[in-house]
Parts: structure tokens; C-alpha cells; sequence
């Protein structure tokens, strides 16, 4: 009876639909189905199919697409060096740069698979009967998380698209998850393993991806999968610099790789590998499978150069002859450098080096992109000259490709560091160079010298009328460029005005977005920047070829300048007044500027015994500036002993000869020749017998007491520290002398006679304390401690006062209250759901408050526009405090400290002595009433653990010189810090290199160390003592005191805010009005350039239109005229 029921509705329901009766119960039940699957995610075999079934062919097919079309585009768009080792897979950003956000081509591709995941993912265990017995297939199936049978292809689209993108922390993050979710499915676990791994290495991560390597088993599906196993393999050679046995992986990842261009660069770099590793047949076979794959044209060129090489290998001349045949061809003129580069590789491997030169200059001078190939030049070039001892060569060109460099190169440090050390010794060779020419032709006779000048003058005019030249050329091409950019500008104001787009707004940036806020919009400008110009150093007047001319105009000159130049052209008058010869000299004073005039020349020459010996002085500072780089930066002794040598040769009577003596002994000590370090040991012995260093020479031991001078010179002067800190001034001294007396050369020796001299404080004795100051200022005018020393003299000499006792610990406990009853008043920090802020506090007079005041708030208005935040500047007790108000809760608080303590916000740039933390309002207002900041930080530990408050605590701990959750007694705390009363926020690190450990009393005009003020000399300084007076002992504070002063505060900071709002309205208000009227005469330029272009063009008309006329009449003269010898040709033959 149910079944003919069932089938007579099934009738009924096939008539309305009018189709077939089979054909509508298959419709019926896929519409059934599809009920089911949309309407619930139980764990069903109907279920799990369907899920399938539209993952694959509905959101996972779109996602993919869109992966795909992202790899194409960025394989095929990147630009790279094949002068080098490529890399095995473009990925979306250079690693050498951090990268500042997540995201890239690839985010459509991720926004699918993460769809598919939220949409199809079934979790949920499949029903079965209880009593029924189950299998161990059935058993492995129960025991999965995941039971949508395709969603691992989503999952593994989902990481490849964050690894493509760049973001490999994120990426290894999902591949780790992929690979706990399908756990007991070996392959896919492992897979997933293998894109860890791959994420770990583009990381630099050598380590944690051998770790992750190492969890996959030998006998795992997942090892012989196509492709990815070797292209993993090879990836982690590659990170570890094992290029010979990345060569198998590359060839089997070669043969299942299926993306035709990713195909050729695979088997480039296998052919760079093979070449490498001296298996020049396998790199021919792979150059010439690239070149037959029809690649594009720079690694078709590349390929053909290397193969080149290699063919040409037993005989290169030819070799270097062919490439440089077709440097020449018009069709390689955008990769002449890269030709060039491989010319140069060519003669370096004959080896000529002299041509090597040649091809380096000209790839580097050929060179349009100012990219890989113009650096590796340069850095072929700087090799060279550094191997000839050419430093003021070698500088330049380590320069040229430092700019250029990728910071990923493996060079990159051993140049930047060069780099670094060369730029302090040109200075001195330059000028050593510059100076020798000038004495040349100052002993030369005056026709000689006017001779040479003249030479200068004739290459000089030569020179002007070159750049002449190329300067019109390049002034043409620059004006065209200049045309095409505005009427691009025209283009792009008709289609912005069309598209009601704001003229604040920038394509691919949020509305009202500032452009240097948008991370993709900086790189699009990076990456156009480069295409136009190349990669550029940071220096002004990029554009320039001559960086030595000044346009500013004359009339706008300081008159500091203008005097200092005055001064400059009366001294060189009088140097180049009188010859040597007793001859009037022609006058600086015209054409001193002028490089075509012989004076121009004749300035700097030292004519006269006074210029001779200004000349002679800066050649002594030269070398002695070349030794101590040679010796003390570049660590080459032989060079530093032949500038000493040089020196003492030419200046026998040099003022600190016995330096100069010592530094020669302990150079050729160092290179091992002990013969002659005895030679410059003895002169010092018997020509300066008395001097410290020779005592300490006397030792036969000295030379091993000096390999131990670092561990015993920090020994001696921490028990110095501790025993001044103790108040034992008599131990300091002692300590002080032993190192003197044993260690003349010591480098603590400043800061130990600056500790020495602080005893006086100790005692009290201010006589002692300023002659002491002024024994470290004379002996120590070079080091560290010269600035304060010389600080705190001009303050002694203007007639302040040291007060006994010395230093004392700063105590971090302290209460801005005097009462003893703070506790039993106020009540304990606690935890509030109300709106809270965050306080930043940074040393007093460390910073400028502006520029802090600033930098908040442009950090404020870039990440957090959201919320309505204010930076309100006040003052707690020696430290500046700025109250960043309000956030709506303390995640928001705490997610704003974090970005602020990260290294692209604000606090990293601060001094290391400023804290930035948060707190709720009823909590600052307890910490303004009398609980301590201290208190307040124990209270962060003990509360929030949860929000990862580790960076801000040890902030705590650097800057109050104390452990966290440490506590002391307050009132002995009271007792041993004196007269000081509030709560002062300086640091308390240790007395070395860098001395602050000043205090200064508020109501006091005594001091104990006086801070660090601007230098002053004695003379300047005036002698009579500021009027001291008397501070009362301040009456304990009740709470009523308290409140009212926090009300008053509380006014007054209203007061604050509503002028600081008042005056950020008027800013506001001046910077739109600013912004409108640039913009009327931008558009009034824009116009006028468009009236001139129209101008320009009627001229050209009318020009034309002449010239057309003109060449008319031409013609029709010259028809006249052969008319005319026709006719008298007619006559003479008739």
C-alpha cells in the first residue's frame, strides 16, 4: 500500500513536471541530494561526495585558475642575473628585503582555497553501528580529521600560494598544519613535510628544515612523487651550498617539470651547476637544451654566451673576439653589459688582466638597468685594483656595486665592509696624492709649472666641450621624456577627473590613504623607478653628472660663508703673491674659479715657507691616517709599516715620533720578524728613555703580558668600580696606578683616570675634583670621556658645588609623595574594563619632543586610523612623558604595543632607556596619585601573562637597572637616596664607555655628579657662584591634597588638549587651503604649458609652411636656371 502511494505521487509529480518518469526520479533524487549536502555537513558517503564533488569543479577550480595565472605572470615578468646562479623558483619579493606585509599575486588564489575550506570541510565522525565489527581500513578511515576526500588539494593550494607570495613564515605555518591534519595519511603528510621543508630553506633555516627532513621516512610515498621530492632535494643543496650534489635532483626535477619557461631555468642552472663543478660536457648539453626550448631573450642570450665559453675553452682569444663582435650589434644594445661581463671573465681566465679592465669598464659604463650585472663589474673591477694596491681606484668601484648589490649576494658583507674601510683610508691617500703633486710643482721652475697648468687648462676646455656635447643630447632626450611624461599626466587627470577619483587618492590605495602608507604602492614606485633609472645610491643630485658646481645663488649666501670665503681667497692671495724665484705670481683673486684660467691652479700651490708647512702638515696626518687603517681596520700590517716608515723618512722630527716608533715595533712583532721590532724597540729606549712606553719596553715579558691586556685591563678596572661604588677612593687610586704603570696603552686608561678623579667627589674635596677634570681633558682629548669631563669642569669653573658622598642608587620604589601612608590611602593596582591608554617615557633632554611628538603621531595616523588617538606630552619627574589616549580596551592597548616594540614602529628608533606600556585610567590615575611605577610594572607580570608582556618587561629591566619582581624596603629606600623625593626615571648602568650616571637635584643647586651640558671653555665661563637657598622640609600630603592636585592636573591637561585640538584644526584648515591653492597653480601651469606646446606648434606650422615655400622658389630657380643652359646649349650648336 506505501509503495503504490509512493509510485502514484511519483505520477503526479512527472505529469506537472512533464517529463519521463525514470528521468524525473533521477532528477528527484539528485535534487534530494543536493537538499541533504547543502543543508547539513553530517558525515555521510552522499555527503562526503558531494562536498568533493563541488570543491573540486566549483571554488577549488577557480582558485587554481587564478594560481595559475599569478605563477605565469610572475615567472615570465621577472627580471634576474644569469651572470650568477639564479634561483631554482621565482618567488613573488627579493628576500634581501623584508618584506612589511603579507599578501601579493597570489591572494585571489588563497581568498579560493580558503573558501573551499570553510565551505566543504568535514570534521565530524561518520555514524556506524556499535556492535558491528570494523576492519583496519575502516579503523585508519575513523581515525582521520579531515574526511572531504579532495580538500588536501585546497589546503596544499593554500600554502603554495603564501609560498609564492613570499610569506614563507605563514606558508610553513599551513604546510605544518596540513601536515597534523592529515597525519595518518602518509603521502600527504609528508608532501606537506617537503613544502616545510622548502619554506625553511627559502627562510635560511638550514637547520629546522633538516629536522623536518628528517621526519620523513626512507620508504615514504611522498619521496617518489614527481617533481616535488627533487625539486626539495635540490632546494635544500642549494640552501647549503652543496652545489655538486643538487646536480642529480635538478636533472629528475628537470624531466616532470611541466611549466615550459621554469623548464629552461631549471635546466640553466643545471647547466651553472655542471659548470661549477667542472663537468663542462653536461653544461653544454643543458645551455643547449635552454636555447632550443625558445626561451626569452636574455636567458636565450645568456645560454648562448655561456655555451660560447665553453666551447671556446681551449682557445679563449677567439672567444672574447666573437662576443665582443656582438656587443657591437645594435639588436644587443640594451645587454651590452652583460657581453661585456663575459668578455671580462674571458680574459681574466687567459689571464690579461689589462683587458679584463678594459671589458669590466665598458660593461660597466654600458650598463642601462644599473642592476646585477653593472654590480658583479664593479665588483670584478674593485678586485683587481685591490690585488694592484690601487686603493683610490678599488673605492669607487666597491662602491658602484655595493649600490647594486643584492644583500643576498655572498659577497655582499666582505664588500660592505671594505667598502666601509676603504672610504676612511681615501681620504688620506687622496690627500697625501693631492698634496705630493702640489709640492712637485711648487719645487718645479715657474716656466715648467705655467707649462703644466696650461696642459691642465687645454684638457680642461677639451673636457667642457665633451660634456657640452653630451649634454645636449642627453638635454633633448630629457625634454622628450619630459613631454611624454606630462602628456601621460594629461591622460591620467582626463581619466581621474572622468572617474570622479580624488586628486589625493592613488590607484590600488584606499580612499583618503596616504600613498607612503600603502606597502604595494611603494613597491609598484620601486620597481618603476628601477625600470627607469636602475638601481641608484642614496646621494644627492642622483642626476647630476657634475655634483661639484652649486647653483645657489650669491645673494642668498650666509654671511658666515661669505666671510669664511673671503678669508679663503686672502690666504691664497698671499700664498701665491711671491714665487720661489722672487717673481710676482699672477693674483688668485681673478679667475680663481675659473678652471680655464692658470689661477684656478695656482691657489692651492704652496709657494711660500708658511704654505709649504701647512702642506707638509697634512701630508704627516695622511700617512699616519693610512697606517692606523692599514693596521687597525684593513689588518695589513706591511702596508701600515711602509706609511709609518714613509713617515719617519720624511719627517725624522715628527711630534709623536715615540708613537710612532712603538706602532712599527708591535707591526713587525705581528708579521713575525723579531729583528727588526728589537731595532724600533731600542730606538725608543735610547731616545726617549723616560717616557712610559719605554718603561713598560724594559719588560722582556711585555709582549705576553699585552696578549692578556683586555681580561686583565676589565679586571682591574671592575674592582675599581666596585670599590668606588664602596666609597674607597684610596683603592681606586691604587688600581689606577698598577694599570698606568703596567699598561700605558690600555684602552680603559680614560675611563679609569676619569674614575679616579671622582674620588674627589667622595670626598668632598671640589679643588681636587677640578684639577683632576682638567688632567683627564688634556690627557684624554680623543676619548669618550673628554666631553663629559670638559662638561662637568665648566660647570665647576661657574661656580657650582660637588656635594660628599658621591653616586647614589637610584630607587625605582620611590613614591611622587612624601606621606608614609600611601598604602593605607590608595587602594591596589587592579583590572578594569574601561578605555585605556598607553604612556611612553624617555629620559629628559635625551630627544627632542617634537620630532617624538611627531613620530607617534604619524605611526597613530598610519596603523591605527580606526581610533581617535591624541599624544598628550607632559613630565613625570626627570622623565618626559607622552600619554597616547584613548584605546576602547586592553587588547587594542596591548596590539598597539606590539606593533609599536616591532621593528618597523617607533621604539626600536627611541634610546634603549625609553619604556612604552599600557594602563587602564583608573590605574594611571592611582600611578599619578602615589602608587609607583615599579608596583605597576609587578603588576603587569603577574596579570598578563597572557598578552606576551616579555619585550616591555625586559624594557623595564634595561632601563631601571633591576630584576623584575624584585622589591625593596621603601623606607630604607628613602634613607639612601637622600633629598631625592620624586620619582626620578633615570638609568643605573654601569660607570664605562658611555658615562650618565648624573644626578641632579631638584631644589637643590649642589650636585653630586653633574650631568652632561654643552662643552665650554674655561675662558668663556664666568667665575662667580650661582646664589644657592634653602628648600624647607615639605609637609606630609593627605589624600584631599592629593585629589586636588590630580584635579588641577586633570584642568590643565583638559586645557592642553582642547589648545592642542584648537591648534591641530588650524594646521588642518592651513594645510587644505595650502593643498588648494598648489592645486589651482599646478592647473595654471598645466595650462600655460599647454598654451606654449600649442604656440610651439603654430610656430612649427608656420615654419614648415616657410620652408615648403622656399624650397618651391629653389626648385623653381633651378628649372629656370637648367632651362637656361639649354637654351644657350641650342644656340652654340645651332
Amino acid at each position: 500500500m506505501h509503495t503504490k502511494l509512493i509510485r502514484q505521487r511519483h505520477r503526479i509529480l512527472s505529469v506537472l513536471l512533464g517529463v519521463n518518469p525514470r528521468a524525473s526520479l533521477v532528477l528527484l533524487i539528485i535534487f534530494i541530494l543536493l537538499l541533504l549536502g547543502c543543508a547539513s555537513k553530517k558525515n555521510t558517503a552522499y555527503n562526503r561526495f558531494y562536498h568533493s564533488f563541488t570543491t573540486r569543479y566549483n571554488v577549488y577550480f577557480n582558485g587554481k585558475n587564478a594560481y595559475e595565472e599569478a605563477y605565469n605572470q610572475l615567472i615570465e615578468q621577472r627580471r634576474e642575473s644569469y651572470s650568477e646562479l639564479i634561483a631554482l623558483e621565482p618567488i613573488v619579493y627579493n628576500p634581501s628585503e623584508p618584506k612589511k606585509t603579507s599578501g601579493g599575486p597570489f591572494d585571489a588564489a588563497i581568498m579560493k582555497a580558503r573558501k573551499s575550506i570553510s565551505l566543504h570541510s568535514i570534521r565530524s565522525k561518520p555514524e556506524r553501528e556499535p556492535s558491528s565489527k570494523i576492519s583496519a581500513k575502516e579503523k585508519a578511515f575513523m581515525e582521520r580529521t579531515e574526511y572531504n576526500p579532495f580538500l588536501h588539494n585546497a589546503w596544499m593550494l593554500l600554502g603554495q600560494s603564501q609560498y609564492h607570495n613570499g610569506d614563507f613564515l605563514e606558508a610553513m605555518a599551513t604546510f605544518a598544519y596540513i601536515a597534523r591534519i592529515y597525519k595518518t595519511q602518509t603521502e600527504l603528510r609528508d608532501a606537506a613535510r617537503l613544502w616545510q621543508l622548502r619554506c625553511y630553506i627559502a627562510m635560511g633555516w638550514i637547520s629546522e628544515g633538516q629536522r623536518v627532513l628528517e621526519l620523513i621516512p626512507e620508504q615514504s610515498p611522498a619521496r617518489r612523487l614527481p617533481g616535488l621530492y627533487d625539486q626539495c632535494m635540490a632546494a635544500n643543496m642549494l640552501g647549503q651550498k652543496r652545489w655538486k650534489e643538487a646536480i642529480p635532483f635538478l636533472q629528475q626535477a628537470a624531466k616532470a617539470e611541466k611549466h615550459k619557461l621554469q623548464k629552461a631555468r631549471i635546466h640553466y642552472l643545471l647547466g651553472q651547476l655542471a659548470q661549477q663543478s667542472g663537468d663542462y660536457l653536461l653544461a653544454v648539453r643543458a645551455y643547449s637544451k635552454v636555447i632550443r626550448s625558445n626561451p626569452p631573450f636574455e636567458l636565450d642570450l645568456a645560454a648562448r654566451i655561456r655555451k660560447t665559453e665553453l666551447q671556446g675553452r681551449d682557445n679563449p682569444r677567439p672567444v672574447a673576439t666573437r662576443l665582443e663582435r656582438m656587443a657591437r650589434q645594435y639588436k644587443y644594445a640594451e645587454v651590452q653589459d652583460q657581453i661585456y661581463l663575459a668578455v671580462g671573465h674571458v680574459y681574466m681566465g687567459l689571464p690579461d688582466t689589462t683587458k679584463a679592465l678594459a671589458a669590466y669598464h665598458l660593461a660597466a659604463d654600458s650598463s642601462k638597468a644599473k642592476a646585477a650585472d653593472y654590480a658583479l663589474a664593479n665588483l670584478r673591477l674593485g678586485d683587481i685594483y685591490m690585488a694592484r694596491k690601487l686603493y683610490t681606484k678599488a673605492q669607487p668601484a666597491y662602491s658602484a656595486a655595493l649600490s647594486s648589490l643584492d644583500k643576498l649576494h655572498h659577497d655582499y658583507d666582505r664588500i660592505n665592509d671594505l667598502s666601509t674601510k676603504l672610504d676612511a683610508l681615501v681620504v688620506h691617500v687622496a690627500a697625501l696624492n693631492e698634496q705630493d703633486s702640489l709640492q712637485r710643482l711648487a719645487a718645479m721652475p715657474e716656466k715648467e709649472r705655467m707649462a703644466v697648468i696650461d696642459s691642465a687648462i687645454a684638457a680642461a676646455k677639451k673636457a667642457a666641450r665633451e660634456a657640452e656635447k653630451r649634454a645636449e643630447r642627453e638635454g633633448l632626450l630629457a625634454q622628450q621624456e619630459q613631454n611624454d611624461f606630462l602628456s601621460q599626466q594629461d591622460n591620467r587627470q582626463g581619466n581621474r577627473g572622468s572617474s570622479g577619483m580624488s586628486l589625493q587618492q592613488v590607484p590600488g590605495s584606499t580612499s583618503g590613504e596616504f600613498y607612503f602608507y600603502n606597502p604595494q604602492l611603494i613597491t609598484q614606485g620601486k620597481a618603476l623607478f628601477t625600470q627607469k633609472w636602475g638601481q641608484r645610491s642614496l646621494e644627492d643630485n642622483w642626476r647630476r653628472r657634475r655634483k661639484d658646481i652649486d647653483f645657489t645663488p650669491n645673494e642668498i649666501e650666509s654671511d658666515s660663508k661669505m666671510t669664511d670665503r673671503l678669508s679663503s681667497d686672502a690666504s691664497n692671495t698671499d700664498n701665491s703673491s711671491v714665487s720661489p724665484d722672487g717673481a710676482d705670481a699672477p693674483s688668485n683673486e681673478a679667475g680663481a674659479s675659473d678652471p680655464f684660467e692658470p689661477a684656478y691652479y695656482l691657489r692651492n700651490i704652496p709657494l711660500t715657507p708658511e704654505a709649504m708647512e701647512a702642506s707638509n702638515q697634512i701630508v704627516v696626518t695622511a700617512l699616519e691616517g693610512m697606517g692606523q687603517v692599514f693596521s687597525d681596520q684593513m689588518e695589513l700590517p706591511d702596508e701600515a709599516i711602509h706609511s709609518y716608515e714613509a713617515l719617519l723618512n720624511r719627517f725624522p722630527s715628527v711630534s709623536n715620533k715615540v708613537e710612532v716608533l712603538y706602532k712599527l715595533y708591535m707591526l713587525y712583532s705581528q708579521i713575525g720578524q723579531p729583528n727588526q721590532a728589537e731595532t724600533y724597540r731600542q730606538r725608543i729606549l735610547s731616545e726617549y728613555p723616560k717616557d712610559p712606553l719605554a718603561q713598560a719596553l724594559r719588560d722582556p715579558e711585555y709582549l705576553n703580558k699585552l696578549r692578556n691586556i683586555r681580561q686583565y685591563e676589565q679586571k682591574i678596572y671592575q674592582e675599581a668600580y666596585e670599590a668606588y661604588m664602596q666609597g674607597k677612593p684610596e683603592e681606586v687610586r691604587r688600581k689606577h696606578k698598577e694599570l698606568q704603570e703596567n699598561y700605558p696603552t690600555a684602552e680603559l686608561l680614560p675611563q679609569m683616570a676619569f674614575l679616579d678623579a671622582l674620588c674627589y667627589v667622595l670626598e668632598g674635596d671640589n679643588e681636587g675634583f677640578k684639577r683632576s677634570l682638567q688632567e683627564v681633558v688634556q690627557l684624554t682629548q680623543k676619548s669618550d670621556v673628554a666631553e663629559l669631563a670638559q662638561a662637568m669642569l665648566a660647570q665647576l669653573l661657574n661656580g657650582r658645588k660637588i656635594s660628599k658622598g658621591g653616586y647614589k642608587e637610584l630607587d625605582w620604589d620611590l613614591r611622587p609623595t612624601a606621606t608614609e601612608k600611601v598604602d593605607s590611602i590608595l587602594p591596589p593596582f587592579s583590572l578594569h574594563n574601561e578605555p585605556y591608554c598607553t604612556i611612553l617615557l624617555y629620559p629628559s633632554g635625551s630627544m627632542d619632543r617634537n620630532a617624538i611628538v611627531f613620530a607617534v603621531s604619524a605611526f597613530d595616523y598610519a596603523r591605527f586610523t580606526r581610533y581617535t588617538l591624541d599624544a598628550i606630552p607632559s613630565r613625570r619627574g626627570e622623565y618626559e612623558q607622552i600619554m597616547i589616549r584613548t584605546f576602547p580596551s586592553a587588547s587594542v592597548a596591548w596590539y598597539y604595543i606590539k606593533q609599536a616594540y616591532d621593528t618597523d614602529g617607533y621604539m626600536p628608533k627611541l634610546t634603549d632607556r625609553a619604556i612604552l606600556f599600557p594602563i587602564s585610567e583608573s590605574n594611571a590615575r592611582l600611578l599619578d596619585e602615589g602608587r609607583s611605577l615599579a608596583e605597576y610594572m609587578n603588576f603587569l607580570q603577574e596579570n598578563f601573562q597572557g598578552r606576551d608582556p616579555e619585550l616591555l618587561l625586559m624594557r623595564w629591566a634595561t632601563v631601571s637597572g633591576r630584576k623584575l619582581g624584585e622589591k625593596t624596603d621603601e623606607k630604607q629606600s628613602r634613607q639612601q637616596s637622600g633629598k631625592i623625593e620624586s620619582d626620578s626615571i633615570l638609568p643605573t648602568n654601569p660607570l664605562t664607555f658611555d658615562i650618565d650616571r648624573s644626578i641632579k637635584e631638584e631644589n637643590n643647586d649642589s650636585i653630586a655628579l653633574p650631568a652632561a651640558q654643552p662643552s665650554l671653555s674655561a675662558d668663556t665661563v664666568s667665575t662667580n657662584p650661582l646664589p644657592s637657598r634653602d628648600i624647607a622640609k615639605p609637609e606630609p600630603l593627605t589624600y584631599e591634597d592629593t585629589r586636588h592636585l590630580y584635579n588641577s592636573r586633570k584642568e590643565q591637561e583638559k586645557a592642553e588638549k582642547r589648545a592642542a585640538e584648537r591648534l591641530k584644526k588650524q594646521k588642518e584648515k592651513e594645510r587644505r587651503k595650502e593643498l588648494k591653492q598648489k592645486e589651482r597653480e599646478r592647473k595654471e601651469r598645466l595650462k600655460q604649458r599647454k598654451r606654449e606646446q600649442r604656440e610651439r606648434a603654430k610656430q612649427r606650422k608656420q615654419q614648415l609652411k616657410e620652408r615648403q615655400k622656399e624650397q618651391k622658389e629653389r626648385e623653381k630657380e633651378r628649372k629656370y636656371r637648367l632651362k637656361e643652359k639649354e637654351q644657350a646649349k641650342r644656340k652654340q650648336k645651332s
